[in-house]
């Protein structure tokens, strides 16, 4: 979305963007105008973050996701987030499938943003080649938690419905992968 609020030191507007996806699954942004009492609201074009998966497999991973795989960028981007204090739901179902359910989440948590601009850049996207197995046996483990009856895990996965179909696709992918003793990439696109 696109707010226009006036700035108080210059009356410019302030622009904030925040895509009809994020605002349905993690809440409304409210924007106030700090010097009249209405503010100007018209689309501004926000890009929803798009996940790849990719496989050094003799073949192309014929499975894909049923889905939008943005879901699996804001998961994994807020499962990495822990160390650094989120309190967002993901995280903290992320801090309880690593911490109460013992899933090693590092698998899941080792991707990269496709965007190269720096020569460091290029070498983070080559980093996060892994074996697929390690991969399969994290999302077995997330997978089953997610499909439990654990009234915490419903809790914190309430605004995001899609999550645990577009982890279980991921897991179609990485056993494909894992069958073919391959390794994969993750990574993002914003």
């Amino acid at each position: 979305m696109r707010a226009e609020a006036p700035n108080r030191a210059s009356d410019r507007p302030v622009l904030m963007c925040h895509s009809a996806l994020a605002r349905a699954r993690f809440g409304p942004v409210v924007s106030v105008a700090l010097s009249r009492p209405t503010a100007r609201i018209e689309p501004l074009p926000c890009g929803v973050p798009s996940f790849y998966f990719e496989t050094d497999a003799a073949e192309p991973c014929p499975i894909a996701l049923g889905g939008p795989g943005d879901v699996l960028v804001y998961f994994l981007s807020l499962a990495f987030s822990t160390r650094y204090g989120s309190l967002h739901p993901l995280s903290q179902l992320a801090l309880l499938l690593r911490g109460d359910l013992k899933i090693d989440l590092v698998p899941l948590t080792t991707f990269a943003d496709r965007d190269v601009e720096v020569e460091a850049d290029q070498v983070e996207l080559d980093r996060v080649w892994q074996d697929a197995a390690p991969l399969l046996a994290t999302l077995d483990g997330v997978t089953t938690a997610l499909a439990s009856a654990d009234e915490r895990i419903a809790l914190l996965t309430e605004d995001a419905p899609d999550l645990a179909a577009r982890l279980g696709d991921l897991q179609r992918m990485a056993a494909w992968a894992a069958a073919r003793n391959a390794r994969v990439r993750m990574t993002f696109e914003l």
